[in-house]
């Protein structure tokens, strides 16, 4: 039974975690007004989009579409400021993310 008990309790804090993060995503909540227990997955001071896609993905597991979607829009913002050049000179934008 604390097996069950302990699994259920990660669950809710990485659920918990993956809301705070949409949270200071779109706008809903800043970092300054959050205590030392506040739980993110990602890195709000970063620009990578690694762990965005991650929160993207949960939301997806959830059917909270909406949610996907807000998370997607900021994905693209992020990528299409990060512009490579190539060997031959050429600029080109990284990869879209789709829900």
């Amino acid at each position: 039974m604390e097996n069950w008990e302990e699994k259920q309790m990660e669950l809710q804090m990485l659920d918990e975690a993956n809301r705070n993060s949409y949270a200071i995503l779109t706008g809903k909540r800043k970092m300054d007004d959050v205590d030392d227990n506040f739980m993110l997955v990602h890195n709000p001071f970063s620009t990578d989009t690694t762990d965005l896609s991650g929160i993207m993905n949960y939301f997806i597991q959830t059917e909270e579409y909406e949610k996907c979607a807000k998370i997607r829009d900021i994905i693209e913002a992020r990528e299409s400021q990060v512009v490579s050049t190539s060997e031959t000179g050429e600029t080109t934008a990284s990869r879209t993310t789709a829900c």
